[in-house]
């Protein structure tokens, strides 16, 4: 498991629940996390329809829902950061 750097481009997988949460500006940490979580609750709804054990649907949900909100994290403070910085340059900084 690679730490989440933001210098680097995300990987595939991330790229749907970034393009999504990028139109949200400065709530797009609320925005991608709620899809990341709601992405894993629709897995984990999936595997509950299979039967598979309800522990370990618990498991599926909350690995992935926790994986994906670690490695999506440093993406969206960096569509906040930049949200903020050109509103400061339109706007003035803070006085």
């Amino acid at each position: 498991m690679v730490p989440p750097d933001a210098s680097k481009p995300a990987p595939g997988w991330l790229q749907p629940l970034i393009g999504l949460a990028e139109p949200a500006g400065e709530s797009a940490t609320i925005v991608g996390y709620s899809l990341a979580i709601v992405t894993a609750l629709l897995v984990t709804i999936v595997l509950a329809v299979l039967h598979f054990p309800g522990l370990f649907d618990v498991m599926v949900f909350f690995g992935t829902s926790a994986y994906a909100c670690w490695q999506l994290g440093p993406y969206l403070d960096k569509i906040v950061a930049d949200v903020e910085a050109q509103y400061n340059d339109k706007y003035g900084g803070d006085e």
